[in-house]
């Protein structure tokens, strides 16, 4: 009975996965990258396959070239969620450009600079997750910690990809290549598989942005300054924290599951990345705490007033995610949704209180 080779099996997983995306999200600019991804993820599983099984010029010179492009477009599903307009993106065409370049040039040198190229990225994209929930500017307030998360995997499969491409090296000159083929053709498509599933994953946690004509509203590069040593900049923060207090409850904005930083900083006609600046300065927390904290006193309030499930309250007040919830909730208050139900004591949330206590993030 023919078995079909690991590669084609990956690469049939991936066309299902590009398939039941572009039916949930149609034609929308904002996934096309997540599109583009997933076919390019497709194509490299076919190439991986072919590759070991023959002995084609053209596979040899368009493998190299496609596992260069890989991290650059990676990076790119991910940036889009961050600004539009994006300024110097044709230093992500270096590294396909050095690849191509070396095939002709230094052939010996392709496997070092894939491995390099994979763990800058792979190194880039752990850090980006370390980094304050509000650079995520066009996401969901609810989605941020998943984006962080992601991008983190989406990293160490990068780097495990750049340290299957070292063990093949040394594999080559320890035992003639004897491994490599297996060792690429699994331990690849494997890879290809997972970094792809992420992706459409992200894709799925991601909301439609502005087209760029619209949002003139994108972070801005300013300098960081300490507001005390700025008065004036002080009370310009102190001014945007006021307005967006007023809008959040005049317009319940936060009971919007799919509010993100764009949205909030368009309608207070503010840059988002002064909206952030304002609220970690005057309120020592990020936009996507002070969000999560609203919504955290929609909860008490319907929690003490209405005989509405746990789950149907959560729903009304923005929340997506009973883990996002759950983990917000007892963060703010310090106890779960049905221990402050039957609390003895009534006593109201306070936001300012529960942003002003030590917080675990």
């Amino acid at each position: 009975m023919p078995a079909l080779p690991l590669p084609f099996i990956v690469t049939c997983l991936l066309i299902i996965l590009l398939l039941r995306f572009g039916k949930t999200h149609g034609l929308q600019r904002l996934y096309w990258p997540f599109y583009s991804f997933l076919l390019l993820c497709a194509v490299m599983s076919v190439v991986v396959g072919l590759r070991w099984s023959t002995d084609s010029l053209l596979l040899r010179y368009l493998q190299p070239l496609l596992a260069a492009l890989l991290p650059s477009v990676t990076w790119y599903c991910f940036s889009v969620l961050r600004q539009h307009n994006q300024t110097g993106w044709w230093v992500h065409s270096l590294p396909s450009l050095l690849v191509f370049l070396a095939l002709f040039f230094w052939r010996d040198g392709i496997d070092l600079i894939l491995v390099l190229i994979h763990l800058a990225y792979g190194t880039a994209l752990m850090a980006l997750a370390l980094k304050t929930p509000d650079q995520w500017v066009f996401s969901r307030f609810d989605d941020t910690r998943f984006l962080a998360k992601t991008a983190f995997w989406v990293g160490v499969a990068l780097v495990v990809s750049a340290v299957v491409d070292t063990a093949v090296a040394f594999d080559f000159v320890w035992y003639q290549g004897q491994h490599a083929p297996q060792v690429l053709a699994v331990l690849h498509s494997l890879l290809i598989l997972v970094i792809g599933g992420l992706i459409a994953w992200l894709g799925q946690a991601t909301t439609m942005p502005p087209l760029p004509e619209e949002s003139s509203l994108t972070p801005e590069t300013s300098s960081k300054t300490d507001p005390t040593d700025n008065p004036e900049q002080a009370a310009e923060y102190q001014l945007i924290v006021q307005a967006l207090d007023q809008l959040l409850r005049v317009q319940t904005l936060y009971c919007d599951p799919d509010l993100s930083l764009n949205r909030l900083a368009r309608k207070l006609g503010t840059p988002a990345r002064n909206v952030s600046a304002a609220v970690n300065s005057i309120l020592n927390c990020n936009v996507s705490q002070l969000i999560n904290a609203y919504r955290v006193e929609c909860v008490t309030q319907q929690l003490d007033q209405s005989e509405q499930t746990i789950t149907e309250i959560m729903g009304n007040c923005g929340f997506q995610t009973k883990s996002n919830f759950n983990r917000e909730f007892r963060r703010l208050t310090g106890m779960n949704p049905s221990e402050w139900r039957k609390r003895a004591l009534k006593t109201p949330f306070a936001i300012s209180s529960a942003l002003a206590s030590p917080r675990t993030d």
